[in-house]
C-alpha cells in the first residue's frame, strides 16, 4: 500500500496503545500458566483486543502449541517470538521448528544457539528454518549482553521449566537492560522467582528449577511508549497532541523520548547514546531535523540496527535524505544538522514498521507531500497507526 500525506498539524489526545513488549510476555507467561489446564481454545487471553499487532499474533498462536509433540512456529518477522520462545520450547519439547522470513534468518541468533546445544539440544539451520531436538538442561548459561537482551529474557522465561535451573552469567555489559527488567517484573507476578546480581561488575541472573507459573488475579498494562514517541515526536514538530498522565510507573526505555525532546528544544549541539533505544533512532533523526537551524544531533552506538527489520542506519538516513534533510551516516552513528524544516519528498518504507511511521510525522510538518511507499508494514508493531493519524486530523490519500 503506496500513500500520499498532505502536510497538516494533527491535534487531539495521544491514543494508548498497549506495550508489546509487555504483551508478548504476558501471552507466554499465561499460556505456561495455562499448561495444567491446556486448551487451545483457552490458552491465550491477548492484553491488546483489538487490531492486534503481527508480531503478537505469531507469539500467541506459537503459544498454542506448548502441547504439542512436533510443533511447527511461525515467526514471520518477529524476532521477539524466536528469541523467546526458542528457549521454552527447547525446555517443553523434543522436537520443534522454527521458520522465519529472510529479514530474521540474517538477524544475529548464534550465541544463543551454541548455549541451548551446550545445555541438551541439537539445533539445525537451514535457510528460514530452524529444528531443534532434545530437551534443555539447565546449567550455567554464558552469553554475551551487548548482542541482544532477548537472548536473556528467552533464558529466564525457560530456565524455572527445568529440573536443574540455573544461573545466566554474561561476558559483556548488558544493552536494553530495561527489557530484562521487564521480563523479571512479568516472571515475578507470575509467581516465578529470579535473581539479579553483579558480580565482578558484569550482570549474573539466578534461576531455581521446577518452578511453576501461577497467572496473577490482575495485570496492569503499560503504554507502549515506542508507539507514543511518534506522537510526542509529532508534537515537538508543532502539532498539538496532549499525553495523559497515566505513564508514570512504566519501566519501558523507551520512556526517555520525553527527557529527549526537552534536550532538543536548545540549539546545542546534542549527543545521544542509542545503545539502550534503539527503536527510537528513525523517529529522533525526524525529530532532530525540526530542532533549531544549524542544530547538530549526533546518535551513537547504533552497530545492532543493522539487523533490525531493515538496516536502519541505512534506512533512517535514506528517509532524511529524501524529505531534504541533512545527514550522514557511519557504520556506528547518524549526525543531523537542522535545517529548521523539511521539504517532503518520496520514501521506500523498507518493509520497516519504524520507517513508516517515522516518516509520516515527518510529513505532519513538512513544506510539501509526502509519499509512503509499503505503508502496511506499520501492522507489524500498530496496526491502527493510520487509523489514529486521521482521526487526529491527519490527511492521508490511498494511491
Amino acid at each position: 500500500m503506496d500513500i500520499k500525506i498532505i502536510p497538516q498539524k494533527l491535534a487531539g489526545k495521544i491514543p494508548f496503545v498497549s506495550g508489546k513488549s509487555q504483551g508478548h510476555r504476558i501471552i507466554i507467561a499465561k499460556a505456561l500458566a495455562a499448561l495444567k489446564d491446556y486448551s487451545n481454545e483457552n490458552i491465550v487471553d491477548i492484553p491488546i483486543k483489538t487490531n492486534v499487532p503481527d508480531d503478537i499474533l505469531k507469539t500467541a498462536n506459537a503459544v498454542k502449541q506448548f502441547k504439542e509433540k512436533s510443533p511447527v512456529i511461525d515467526c514471520g518477522a518477529s524476532g521477539t517470538t524466536l528469541r523467546l520462545l526458542l528457549p521454552v520450547f527447547a525446555a517443553l519439547c523434543n522436537n520443534s521448528t522454527f521458520t522465519m522470513n529472510e529479514q530474521l534468518a540474517k538477524r544475529p541468533l548464534t550465541k544463543l544457539i551454541l548455549q541451548l546445544e551446550e545445555h541438551g539440544c541439537k539445533i539445525s539451520r537451514q535457510a528460514n528454518t530452524i529444528t531443534v531436538s532434545g530437551k534443555l538442561n539447565g546449567g550455567v548459561f554464558t552469553l554475551p549482553g551487548n548482542i541482544s537482551s532477548q537472548y536473556i529474557s528467552g533464558l529466564l522465561f525457560a530456565l524455572p521449566l527445568t529440573e536443574e535451573g540455573g544461573n545466566i552469567r554474561l561476558t559483556t555489559e548488558l544493552s536494553s537492560a530495561k527489557y530484562v527488567q521487564l521480563t523479571t517484573d512479568t516472571l515475578k507476578e507470575f509467581g516465578i522467582k529470579t535473581e539479579h546480581i553483579k558480580d565482578d561488575n558484569l550482570d549474573l541472573f539466578k534461576i531455581d528449577g521446577n518452578q511453576h507459573y501461577k497467572t496473577p488475579k490482575s495485570l496492569n498494562l503499560q503504554r507502549d511508549w515506542s508507539a507514543t514517541a511518534f506522537w510526542l515526536t509529532a508534537t515537538f514538530a508543532g502539532s498539538s497532541l496532549t499525553l495523559e498522565k497515566e505513564y508514570c510507573k512504566s519501566i519501558q526505555p523507551d520512556m526517555e523520548i520525553m527527557d529527549i525532546l526537552q534536550q532538543m528544544k536548545t540549539s546545542d549541539e546534542l549527543m545521544l547514546d542509542c545503545d539502550n533505544i534503539p527503536d527510537l533512532v528513525p523517529v529522533l533523526t525526524v525529530a532532530a531535523a525540526f530542532r533549531p537551524k544549524n542544530s547538530v544531533t549526533k546518535l551513537i552506538n547504533l552497530k545492532r540496527l543493522h539487523f533490525k527489520e531493515s538496516d536502519r542506519v541505512s534506512t533512517s538516513a535514506k528517509m532524511l535524505t529524501c524529505l531534504g534533510g541533512n545527514i550522514t551516516a557511519t557504520d556506528d552513528s547518524l549526525t543531523i544538522i537542522s535545517k529548521g524544516e523539511l521539504l517532503g519528498g518520496i520514501v521506500d518504507g523498507a518493509e520497516d514498521h519504524r520507517i513508516v511511521m517515522a516518516a509520516a510525522i515527518a510529513a505532519t510538518a513538512c513544506s510539501n507531500p509526502v509519499i509512503i511507499k509499503g505503508a502496511q508494514a506499520v501492522s507489524k508493531s500498530y496496526p491502527d497507526f493510520f487509523k489514529d493519524f486521521k482521526e487526529l486530523g491527519g490527511n492521508i490519500v490511498e494511491i
